[in-house]
């Protein structure tokens, strides 16, 4: 499977869905996650900040800003982002265990608190 290739469809369907509605966060966020599996992360994060200009509080949102600024090596914004998306949506705390995009990130003191603190 080449991973590339699906994410560049899946782009395309975002970007079919953003023409029809400009401020869908759905789209906007996912988009970003596509774009930051491409490592085009500069782009990817505009569309996850576009996605939180419309709502603040969209969790999915955040934790994709989260990721994708992980995948980026930048820890504090990984970590702020990550924090936000648990405050929306606890679950996330749960998600961010496993998650493989955390990787890079998962042994630092910053996330081990954020993740583990009861």
């Amino acid at each position: 499977m080449n991973g590339l290739k699906r994410y560049d469809e899946a782009i395309q369907y975002f970007d079919k869905a953003l023409e029809i509605d400009p401020n869908d966060i759905f789209a906007l966020s996912n988009k970003g996650y596509g774009l930051a599996r491409q490592k085009k992360y500069i782009e990817a994060i505009q569309y996850c900040e576009r996605a939180l200009e419309i709502n603040p509080s969209a969790a999915f949102t955040w934790y994709n800003k989260a990721r994708i600024e992980a995948l980026n090596n930048r820890l504090a914004s990984s970590i702020k982002s990550l924090e936000n998306a648990i405050k929306f949506y606890n679950i996330y705390k749960e998600e961010a265990k496993e998650e493989l995009d955390f990787d890079i990130i998962r042994n630092t003191d910053e996330f081990k608190n954020l993740i583990y603190e009861e």
